[in-house]
């Protein structure tokens, strides 16, 4: 008897736990199900969304002004180029720079010419760096301002870069009266050159030329600037 009861007990036991994992499985089954609802319903709504840009046209891009770059001055130098020089460096110390012309030929008998100094600065350096506004620094101390020595009959002579665009052979003080630290000239990178013309005419001869020029940058980094000189017509 007892063991007929223990049996019955058994049964109801498995037939209870089959119930649950089939229960369990038709929940599984409908929870996949959901899902496979709700991805089905999202790679629709995907797809849908897909084939409504893809099949517009694309909206059209902005139109572009094409701003042309600054454009350099046209600037001609004056007169016949007898020597040019291309200066670089950092201009240390003090900023100045010295050295010399390409050699200077005079042909013919030697004449009283006007003589023309033309410094101008390039908007990049040979590196392709741009460059910034310089300026030409006339100190009023003697012996420290801007010059160059050219050969002339009556030896080689300086010639004095004064702020009014003068070459002279004596320092023009008129202009450093008003200011003890010097004036300036400015030089715009790209821009239209600087001239320094002489008052009397010199008379050259062949032989070389020299220069002295005090030039700083707002950077006070390496700069490249050329000097150019010419004779002018009469």
């Amino acid at each position: 008897m007892i063991k007929l009861f223990l049996l019955m007990i058994l049964i109801v036991s498995l037939g209870f736990i089959a119930c649950q994992q089939q229960a369990g499985q038709e929940s599984s089954l409908a929870g996949n199900n959901d899902s496979r609802t709700v991805r089905g319903d999202l790679t629709q709504r995907a797809v849908q969304i897909n084939q409504k840009y893809l099949l517009q046209a694309p909206e059209p891009k902005p139109v572009v002004e094409n701003i042309p770059e600054e454009t350099e001055e046209e600037y001609i130098v004056p007169g016949n180029i007898i020597a040019q020089a291309k200066i670089e460096g950092s201009g240390q110390p003090g900023n100045v720079y010295q050295g010399y012309f390409s050699e200077i030929e005079v042909s013919g008998a030697p004449t009283p010419v006007k003589i023309a100094l033309v410094l101008s600065v390039p908007k990049y350096t040979d590196s392709g760096e741009k460059q910034s506004m310089m300026r030409i620094t006339h100190s009023p101390r003697t012996g420290r301002n801007n010059h160059i020595e050219i050969e002339t009959t009556d030896g080689k002579m300086r010639l004095y870069l004064n702020s009014d665009g003068t070459l002279t052979r004596e320092i023009s003080m008129e202009n450093l009266e008003y200011n003890p630290f010097g004036e300036v000239n400015q030089m715009k990178p790209g821009g239209q050159g600087i001239e320094f013309i002489t008052v009397e005419p010199e008379i050259l001869i062949s032989g070389s030329a020299s220069y002295h020029l005090r030039v700083t940058d707002t950077r006070l980094g390496r700069m490249l600037f050329n000097a150019t000189l010419t004779i002018l017509p009469d």
